[in-house]
């Protein structure tokens, strides 16, 4: 079984990758445009990273990343990774 402490460490792992893949300096968007950010994910990581059948990253991380980017207006571009190592 798998420690909630892991959990919450590959949490944090994802906020930072949210965090470290921003192509803008600035958090503000003017409302009608709204940040673009690029996240890398794993291809499978499960819970957090995995691949739905029509190849869109799908798990816990991505609807945690989901639920950021609407409320703070943000719109992502998933990269796909096979390993942490890329």
């Amino acid at each position: 079984m798998i420690s909630l402490s892991f959990f919450k460490r590959a949490f944090c792992i994802c906020l930072l990758m949210f965090l470290v893949f921003v192509e803008q300096t600035s958090f503000a968007s003017d409302g009608n445009n709204p940040l673009k950010i690029k996240v890398a994910v794993l291809k499978h990581f499960p819970p957090q990273y995995s691949m739905s059948n029509n190849g869109t990253p799908k798990g816990f991380a991505i609807e945690t990343i989901e639920e950021i980017a609407q409320i703070a207006n943000f719109k992502i571009e998933y990269i796909v990774k096979d390993s942490w190592a890329e």
